[in-house]
C-alpha cells in the first residue's frame, strides 16, 4: 500500500513531463521554418499555432497545424489512458503546459486552444459541445476575440471542475492556462495580434 502511495505521484509527474516534451513540438514553428527559413514567433502575432502559421503559408498551413495541434492533445491523452489508467488528465495537462510554453523553444509557443480541444475530446467528448456553446455566447459580448476565447475557457474551467468526477482538476487546470494565455498573461509586455 505504501509503495503505490509512492508511486502515484512519481507517475503523475512522468505523465505530466512526457506532456511538456510532447506538447514542445510545435508544428507550426517546424513547417514555417523548413517552409520559409523563418522563425514563426517573429512574425504576426509572435505565437506558433495555427493562425499566425497560417499568415505565413496560407490557409493550407493553418488546417495542417490545426489538426496537428488538436491530434497532439487528443493522441497522447489517449495512449496514457489505455497505458497507464488515470494518467491522462496529467499528460493533457503537460501538453497544453508545453505548448504555450515549449521548452526547446524559449518557453515562447502559441495559445493552447488546439491541444486543449483534443485533449477535451479524449477526455470527456461531452466537453466539446459545452466549450463550444460557452465561446459562442462570450463571442456574442461587445468585447475582443481573444478576451471572449479566455472567458469561455474560464468558464469551461469552472465548468469541468464542479461536474466532471474522474479528469475534472486536469481539464480546469488545462482550461486556466489557455485563457491566461489568451489574455497574454503568459507574455507581460508583449503586444501580440
Amino acid at each position: 500500500m505504501m509503495v503505490q502511495a509512492l508511486h502515484e505521484p512519481v507517475i503523475t509527474f512522468g505523465a505530466f513531463a512526457a506532456g511538456v516534451l510532447i506538447g514542445g513540438i510545435s508544428p507550426g514553428y517546424l513547417m514555417v521554418r523548413m517552409s520559409r527559413g523563418l522563425d514563426v514567433r517573429e512574425q504576426g502575432s509572435g505565437r506558433t499555432g495555427a493562425t499566425n502559421a497560417a499568415r505565413l503559408l496560407g490557409r493550407r498551413a493553418f488546417f495542417i497545424v490545426l489538426c496537428a495541434d488538436i491530434a497532439k492533445g487528443l493522441l497522447p491523452a489517449i495512449a496514457a489512458d489505455y497505458v497507464l489508467p488515470g494518467a491522462a488528465g496529467a499528460v493533457s495537462v503537460g501538453v497544453v503546459a508545453g505548448h504555450i510554453w515549449p521548452p526547446a523553444l524559449g518557453l515562447r509557443g502559441g495559445r493552447g486552444a488546439a491541444p486543449l480541444l483534443g485533449a477535451m475530446a479524449a477526455l470527456d467528448p461531452m466537453l466539446l459541445p459545452a466549450a463550444g456553446l460557452l465561446f459562442v455566447v462570450a463571442s456574442r459580448l461587445p468585447i475582443h476575440r481573444r478576451a471572449a476565447a479566455a472567458l469561455s475557457f474560464a468558464a469551461c474551467a469552472l465548468f469541468a471542475a464542479l461536474l466532471l468526477p474522474d479528469h475534472g482538476i486536469a481539464v480546469a487546470t488545462a482550461c486556466v492556462m489557455v485563457a491566461a494565455a489568451h489574455m497574454n498573461l503568459t507574455w507581460p509586455g508583449r503586444e501580440t495580434a
